[in-house]
């Protein structure tokens, strides 16, 4: 069966939007390692660039971003694709925080340097948290990407390992103050880089893959919000330049059911 230039046209958007996201994924994994390295390996420069590099990730979410709203706005997606939109969005947005992790983890690692390195102990604790932490954010994202709900179910597997190797990493970092080993004023930057990847594992497991469950209620005020905006870049070519800012006006209650929806606002800009 021959597909129409629109249905190819659709797949052709979804795909590079996919891409994207696999893309964003690759980065916020490789500042996830790269962090966890730092702190092992005492290696303050590795930590500077994992800081540098968030930057760079902050502006790849605006992008994602922007490439997903032109896609409702040129497609106005209706049923699997609109939830592919619209999780895509909130899944980029996840990505970004995980980015934020890593640098805070990094921040971390050059504020230690003024203490001796840290015991081994600790570094195999955060070691085995990387290496539970940062195959899950892979499988989740692949889940997304391919659309498999069982492998999404299965990168959930792992959260409880990970909180656990948490708790044990604190109780660890307080055993050794206890034993003078450490100074009692590297405990709250020791337990930042253990929490922080716990927040990895909650972002990667239950946030990311419930995140193409989302309610009807507000895949319609996306929706809603599509057709407005279209409509403003409409009324924008057709009737002059003031027509957008009367768009805007009719945008305003939908947006603000869809903030307190936890939509994202992007969805509502008006061009």
């Amino acid at each position: 069966m021959m597909t129409s230039h629109l249905e190819e046209s659709l797949e052709r958007d979804i795909e590079r939007i996919r891409g994207e996201i696999r893309d964003m994924s690759a980065i916020a994994e490789r500042s996830l390692r790269d962090c966890a390295r730092a702190f092992v390996e005492d290696d303050r420069q590795l930590a500077y660039a994992v800081i540098l590099r968030d930057q760079y990730i902050d502006e790849k979410e605006k992008a994602i971003d922007q490439l997903c709203l032109e896609f409702l706005v040129r497609q106005q997606p209706v049923g699997t694709h609109l939830r592919f939109a619209y999780s895509a969005i909130k899944i980029n947005l996840e990505l970004e925080r995980v980015g934020d992790y890593a640098e805070s983890v990094a921040r971390q690692v050059v504020k230690l340097d003024k203490f001796d390195p840290a015991p081994d102990v600790l570094k195999q604790w955060i070691t085995e948290m990387a290496e539970r932490s940062i195959p899950m954010l892979h499988e989740a994202i692949e889940a997304f990407v391919t659309q498999d709900a069982e492998r999404a179910e299965k990168a959930m597997e792992a959260e409880p390992a990970v909180d656990a190797l948490k708790r044990k990493f604190n109780a660890e970092v307080i055993n050794l103050v206890r034993e003078q080993k450490i100074p009692p004023e590297a405990i709250a930057h020791l337990m930042t880089i253990g929490r922080r990847f716990e927040r990895v594992a909650e972002l990667e497991g239950p946030r990311l893959v419930r995140a193409r469950r989302r309610d009807a209620s507000a895949l319609r005020l996306v929706a809603a919000g599509t057709a407005l905006a279209q409509r403003a870049v409409h009324r924008g070519q057709r009737l002059g330049p003031d027509a957008p800012d009367r768009a805007r006006r009719e945008l305003e209650p939908v947006a603000a059911r869809a903030q307190v929806a936890g939509v994202p606002q992007v969805l509502f800009h008006v061009p």
